[in-house]
């Protein structure tokens, strides 16, 4: 006795056979009963020894027949049979013994699983990499073999700060999300509702049940833009796509699948140096090492110094609407912009005051230009170039140290958030007071002065000599002990 359960049935026409010890299979016709409500099971009684006679001991049985899975369940309350659905089958043999031994029996059981839907996700169009105001096709896709499943929904798992799911125009159709080209269930197929979740960043589509009498496939795509708001440059971020289903039963699958994109960013570097002075001071380190990032010592009042200021931009994406302010602090005077340029020395345009309230470049720095690799020079248009000399001031002091910093902000695009600022500094110190002391002459002619030998209650003249740096040099006191 063979019991199908509710969602499959005999095949008649295919018919049954039984086979003795692996031999010609000869037709069995079994007995088919449809058990109705509550089970809706299907019981095949198969009368083997009316076709084989007795078996002797040892002897094996095989019994083949087809069953066909049905689209949907006898049992009204069930509808259709769907993905991932197991549907199973018992069987039971009883016989009596040439011994005497009556009323034997044994059982066994298999299942028959229906196949489980599969997903996928990928992105329309792949870019080697993106950028803020970027828009990325996602398509996501479930592919439904069976053709029937229930309580469908799509949740897609965005990273941050690189998109935001609050962007995203959930108007179906005509917004940011739509079918996909391998939809196989018509125009008229939509999701029942389409949310979004701002604190976990994702997006939700809840879809009606599927039912079909052939396999089907649910696809849609997904414009979502990289967001201007800062993130780390030459990132590789994964992007989850889960769905969740339920079977007949209301047992729930989920299924996970990620996708990976990568995405650039600007990353200004900044480096400040003294590229000359007009006194004796020295610069270290030198200024033909580039980037100029040298501090000077050994300068008077009255001497001036050019800076340079280098902003290389070392990310992939470019930096928009940088804005570089250096007020000149206690120490520096009459502080002059000389020239703003690309690294290559061409032209770049710039407005505002350096000085006060920053100067902001016209035109972009460009994606690093990877020569060499993490930049460096040779500079190019990812690079800018600002000169300014200043005086020292009159009232420095000796071995006064002035420490000039600058700092810059920018941003991914135009009137985008800011990046955070970055800064540099470089120093000149005033040159120290400087003390000299010589015996310059004596009152006796015949002592020498080289080396120096004296006589007793000889008279020795001494020399104090004192280098004062120009500047403002405040209680000055020479003691002799």
């Amino acid at each position: 006795t063979d019991v199908l359960s509710d969602g499959l049935l005999y095949d008649s026409v295919a018919g049954a056979t039984v086979s003795v010890n692996g031999g010609p299979a000869q037709a069995v016709v079994p007995v088919v009963v449809n058990d109705g409500a509550p089970n809706y099971t299907q019981t095949l009684t198969f009368d083997i020894g009316a076709v084989t006679g007795a078996l002797i001991a040892g002897t094996s049985i095989t019994i083949s027949y087809q069953a066909e899975v049905q689209a949907v369940y006898a049992d009204p309350a069930d509808g259709a049979v769907r993905a991932s659905d197991d549907l199973p089958n018992t069987v039971t043999s009883a016989y009596d013994t040439v011994q005497g031994a009556t009323a034997c029996s044994e059982g066994s059981a298999a299942s028959v699983g229906i196949v489980p839907l599969t997903i996928s996700k990928s992105i329309l169009n792949p870019q080697p990499a993106y950028g803020p105001g970027d828009t990325v096709t996602y398509v996501l896709t479930m592919n439904i073999p069976s053709g029937d499943t229930r309580l469908i929904q799509f949740s897609d798992y965005f990273p941050l700060p690189v998109f935001k799911v609050a962007d995203i125009d959930t108007i179906f159709g005509t917004g940011d999300i739509r079918l996909g080209a391998a939809h196989t269930l018509g125009g008229g197929f939509v999701p029942l509702s389409i949310s979004v979740d701002v604190a976990q960043n994702a997006l939700f589509v809840q879809w009606p049940d599927v039912v079909s009498t052939t396999g089907e496939v649910i696809q849609i795509e997904v414009d979502v833009t990289v967001t201007d708001d800062p993130f780390a440059d030459d990132v590789l971020l994964t992007n989850l796509f889960r769905a969740q289903t339920a079977n007949t039963p209301g047992l729930q699958a989920t299924e996970t699948t990620p996708v990976q994109i990568r995405v650039r960013a600007p990353e200004l570097v900044i480096t400040k140096g003294v590229l000359s002075t007009g006194g004796n001071g020295v610069i270290a380190p030198p200024a033909a090492t580039l980037p100029v990032n040298g501090n000077v010592t050994s300068v008077d009042a009255g001497d001036s110094v050019t800076w340079q200021v280098t902003i290389e931009n070392i990310g992939g994406d470019s930096a928009i609407d940088v804005r570089v302010t250096d007020t000149p602090p206690a120490g520096l005077t009459s502080c002059v912009l000389g020239g703003v340029t690309y690294g290559d020395g061409s032209a770049l345009g710039s407005s505002g005051d350096l000085f006060t309230t920053g100067l902001l470049l016209a035109a972009p720095l460009a994606g690093n230009d990877g020569n060499p690799a993490g930049g460096g020079a040779p500079y190019g248009t990812d690079t800018a170039l600002v000169t300014y000399t200043c005086s020292m001031a009159a009232t420095v002091a000796p071995t006064q140290v002035i420490t000039n910093t600058v700092t810059a902000v920018y941003s991914s695009v135009p009137g985008g958030p800011t990046f955070p600022s970055i800064s540099d500094t470089a120093t000149a110190t005033v040159r120290s007071v400087s003390l000299a002391k010589s015996a310059v002459a004596s009152s006796e002619a015949h002592t020498t002065d080289s080396p120096l030998r004296l006589a007793v209650g000889e008279v020795l003249r001494y020399r104090l000599a004192v280098q004062v740096p120009e500047g403002l040099t405040a209680d000055m006191r020479v003691f002799d002990v």
